[in-house]
């Protein structure tokens, strides 16, 4: 799950490896006419859209699977007891990566010895004597998962600060996690989460006393949030201060409210009843995971903001494709590589017309497109075009000034035809290979 060093391929979609200048791109997209833009549209032309193409018994086997291969971090697994060197070897292992590619603050800076050693020694390794036992805990906001215990902007280019090359992933309310260690200011907790290790603030965390409480909140959590985003008030009318995203699972409370998890002022995990102010916004688990299920939870998230590794918006284009699958039982893996490992394959060939062979040929709906750093799902053809909606950074295009950037930052429809006659090439051009969906 430390896939990170990949994810640099992603912090332009459609660049190389020079600086770009950045300008807002098109609003509209061309190719993409506005009834492109409902599902309905999509699902009407998709084959047998309402045939279940992974049952709950499959996802289950698929998300086992993918824990044995290291795709997914295996909380149900995780040992009580973590050995030093293990938990040591844990710590170290975004050492060298840090250093190579966090090289400008957010003034453009060049980050200097003095901070990676002040980084260093906040991780608090002096502080791993002997085992060390697993406490386990929920998250009670919206965080995010990082690789220092800072909220430290670094970035590869300077006063590139869209991407903040820190940031794993961002973690969901209600997300369990197993917490490791502690920072050396006492401001930062090392946990285990579904999608990989990584630092969070400890005031984004609430301890559960034991193990079993926590499995047990998360068996009777048999809800999931489909709609983009919900907002939820408390008994006495005051708005709770986080919303729920597309993928969260709550436990019901009875009489249309729900218990959220809160954090009381010693660390501790209590819960609150809370009334959602769009009770349609929660089903109950499983969602039948059919080609209708899996392009409606897509165009819910249609126009949502891009935030890299989770920062400040609701996901890059594989934390978009998780939502939407988690809201469906599947819990694909975080990154763009592991959903490739994890997924049946199918090479797209080299030359377009290869590609648009293998294309038609791909299940709508329920197929994914994989290029180095993103991820699509497929949504349908128009005649020769092929249709995608992803969360999209930007699309490269030249002038006579050279390179640059039509700055997107959003989900959107288009076909593959961005970035046609730019120094990369196409979206066709690049794009490797299908991942179906269906075991």
């Amino acid at each position: 799950m430390r896939a990170k060093t990949l994810w640099i391929a992603a912090l332009f979609l459609l660049t190389g490896a020079t600086p770009f200048r950045i300008v807002e791109g098109p609003s509209h997209l061309p190719h993409v006419a506005r009834s492109m833009l409902r599902a309905e549209y999509w699902i009407q032309r998709a084959p047998d859209p309402d045939r279940v193409i992974v049952s709950a018994a499959a996802t289950e086997a698929l998300r086992d699977r993918w824990r044995r291969e290291g795709l997914l971090q295996d909380l149900n697994g995780f040992p009580d007891l973590v050995s030093a060197p293990q938990l040591l070897a844990w710590l170290a292992e975004n050492d060298s990566y840090l250093e190579r590619v966090a090289r400008y603050n957010r003034r453009g800076e060049r980050i200097g010895p003095a901070v990676f050693a002040e980084l260093k020694r906040n991780v608090n390794r002096s502080a791993v004597q002997g085992s060390k036992k697993t406490r386990w805990g929920l998250t009670i906001r919206r965080t995010s998962l990082r690789l220092v215990p800072a909220f430290l902007l670094a970035t590869t280019r300077p006063l590139d600060l869209e991407f903040n090359v820190l940031m794993h992933s961002g973690l969901r309310l209600a997300e369990p996690v197993a917490v490791l260690h502690a920072s050396r200011d006492g401001h930062w907790l090392y946990v285990a989460s579904e999608p990989g290790l990584g630092w969070v603030p400890a005031r984004d965390v609430a301890l559960a006393a034991d193990r079993r409480s926590l499995d047990e909140y998360r068996a009777r959590a048999t809800a999931v949030v489909v709609a983009a985003e919900i907002f939820f008030v408390l008994p006495d009318g005051s708005r709770w201060e986080q919303s729920a995203r597309m993928g969260c699972r709550l436990r019901p409370a009875g009489n249309e409210t729900w218990w959220l998890p809160a954090r009381s002022a010693d660390g501790a995990l209590n819960f609150v009843r809370a009334r959602p102010l769009q009770p349609e916004a929660i089903a109950p688990m499983p969602l039948p995971c059919t080609r209708r299920m899996l392009l409606t939870q897509a165009f819910r998230l249609l126009g949502k903001p891009y935030g890299w590794g989770g920062t400040s918006g609701f996901g890059d284009c594989s934390e978009t494709i998780r939502r939407i699958g988690l809201a469906c039982g599947l819990d694909l893996p975080r990154s763009t590589t592991a959903v490739r490992r994890a997924l049946r394959e199918v090479p797209l060939g080299k030359s377009v017309r290869d590609k648009q062979r293998k294309l038609a040929e791909l299940p709508a709906g329920s197929s994914l497109l994989y290029m180095p750093g993103h991820i699509m799902l497929m949504i349908g053809r128009e005649g020769n075009r092929t249709y995608v909606l992803h969360n999209l950074y930007g699309i490269q295009a030249q002038d006579q000034d050279g390179d640059f950037v039509r700055r997107v930052a959003r989900v959107v429809v288009s076909d593959l035809s961005l970035g046609t006659g730019s120094r990369p090439g196409s979206l066709l051009e690049r794009v490797e290979s299908g991942l179906i969906l269906e075991p």
